[in-house]
């Protein structure tokens, strides 16, 4: 299948005689094979056109080509012949067992009652099982005027791994860069090569006072990057995110691995969201005698933005949690709380 994405004379050419050549090259170690082929058909709907579709906005959206790169159809060719145009190259050493790597990440992962230790186990996991150094846990967040997965939903990041800064609460918005594009589309988004990263970083990392943002974890310049969605049944939980500062990182057995790795994390999470809540609630501690100079807490509802002393510190559903965490110890001396007890408090986003 190729990507039909602008009317030119080349694809005028197959329409009226639907015979072409096409020349590609093997990514492990550059060899050129020539492909004799015949078109069929255009698919314009379907598994296979929206697979491709979400790839090419992938890239669009890392790219500032969103508006250009609009896939209108997947053409299908039947393969008549292969020539390896270049014999005398050695093949590709084999690729790594991507379901031995499942395997060590499923083993390394093990069972978890509580979401903030699921999230650092899996990204270990990652680590053990496929050698990913670099990769961060984001969940939906729905708003709460908002059903999940519509416009007014994000994402926000809930654990990272490889980086220097956490970013945790870093928040992505539905179809924003690779993160967007695959909890939008709840489709895996892979790409192996080197992208200019126009919009994409650039708007997760701009200084606007007016919305300021955490900057989200991520390498500057990564070569390869795979964005796996969350899902349990229909429903989008979160999205797996990794990269690599090497080309061609991720291969597609690590993709189809990566996806089943990720509905496994989706079913943990979701049993995690359903276990009751056995945990008594911390007792109520007298009020600790002040000391220090106060601190000015100023928080908006619209976004959940916490300013101290004017400054901002963090928004997203990190905000509305340090609010509610904040009034609780104001008014009731608290300190210590559950995670299941926040998970269920009606005035969190979660």
């Amino acid at each position: 299948a190729l990507s039909f994405q602008f009317f030119s004379k080349t694809r005028e050419n197959v329409l009226a005689h639907p015979y072409a050549e096409v020349q590609v090259i093997e990514p492990g170690n550059f060899r050129h094979y020539r492909l004799r082929v015949q078109y069929l058909r255009t698919e314009t709907a379907g598994p296979l056109f929206e697979y491709m579709r979400a790839q090419l906005a992938g890239i669009a959206a890392k790219t500032g080509m969103d508006k250009v790169f609009v896939l209108r159809g997947a053409d299908i060719y039947r393969v008549l012949d292969i020539e390896n145009v270049d014999p005398q190259l050695p093949p590709a050493p084999p690729l790594p067992d991507a379901l031995l790597a499942l395997r060590r990440a499923f083993d390394h992962l093990g069972a978890c009652d509580d979401l903030a230790l699921l999230a650092d186990r899996a990204l270990a996991a990652l680590a053990q099982g496929f050698g990913i150094r670099h990769a961060l846990l984001a969940m939906l967040d729905a708003k709460l005027d908002a059903a999940p997965g519509a416009p007014g939903s994000a994402l926000y990041t809930l654990a990272s791994q490889g980086y220097p800064v956490s970013g945790v609460g870093a928040e992505v918005a539905l179809g924003e860069g690779l993160i967007g594009v695959a909890a939008q589309e709840k489709i895996p988004v892979r790409i192996n090569h080197r992208t200019p990263d126009y919009t994409y970083h650039a708007a997760l990392r701009v200084a606007d006072p007016a919305s300021p943002r955490i900057p989200l974890p991520v390498l500057a310049n990564p070569h390869s990057q795979i964005a796996v969605p969350l899902v349990h049944g229909d429903r989008l939980l979160g999205v797996l995110y990794a990269e690599s500062e090497h080309d061609a990182f991720f291969s597609p057995a690590d993709e189809d691995a990566l996806v089943v790795y990720g509905r496994h994390l989706a079913a943990l999470i979701d049993r995690i969201a359903a276990l009751p809540d056995d945990e008594a609630a911390p007792s109520a501690l007298p009020a600790a005698a002040q000391s220090g100079a106060p601190l000015a807490v100023r928080y908006f509802a619209h976004d959940h933005s916490v300013f101290i002393d004017n400054d901002y510190l963090i928004k997203g559903v990190a905000g509305s949690i340090l609010w509610a965490l904040l009034n609780e110890h104001a008014a009731h001396g608290r300190r210590d709380f559950s995670n299941r007890e926040l998970r269920r408090d009606p005035r969190l986003p979660l």
